[in-house]
């Protein structure tokens, strides 16, 4: 339901009192209306700040530091398969995901997600990873504004 211009000042005069960062950000878009954009700058994000890479030890709880400093994050660990699934859901709650083949693809990612995860050294890790990058692959080509090389992308294979 779209607010009311004097819905969207309140909430906006309110804003300052939020942390930034994503919360703040899905606060400001749901209220502008820009929730599509939002969402594929939170995946955009998940798909390239975490790193691919497939530790050879137990990561749980990893705080070593990264290049530059930065503390390294992994795809595979659970917190980013949680916040993954949990983000897709958001999208579909929301509104944001509407083709019924995408939505299902996600239930299905959501369900052996929950159950099939990473372990230390196993080879099937190969396989779970392909499965993250692809779902949020096609989310991002879905939701990718128009003019991106994403949505270039998707017009080009139909």
């Amino acid at each position: 339901m779209p607010f009311t211009a004097e819905q969207k000042e309140h909430i906006l005069r309110r804003i300052p009192y939020v942390p930034k960062g994503f919360m703040r950000d899905y606060v400001v878009a749901s209220v502008e209306g820009t929730l599509p954009t939002y969402y594929f700058h939170v995946f955009s994000f998940m798909k390239s700040a975490y790193s691919d890479e497939l530790p050879e030890k137990d990561i749980t709880g990893a705080t070593e530091q990264g290049e530059y400093g930065t503390k390294q994050v992994y795809k595979c660990q659970t917190t980013y398969i949680t916040g993954l699934g949990s983000g897709l859901n958001s999208a579909v709650t929301n509104g944001v995901i509407k083709g019924e083949k995408l939505i299902e693809a996600i239930r299905e990612f959501r369900k052996i997600a929950t159950v099939d995860k990473f372990q230390v050294g196993d080879p099937k890790n190969v396989e779970r990873l392909a499965r993250v990058n692809g779902i949020l692959d096609r989310v991002i080509t879905y939701l990718a504004p128009i003019g991106t090389p994403e949505q270039r992308a998707q017009s080009s294979s139909r």
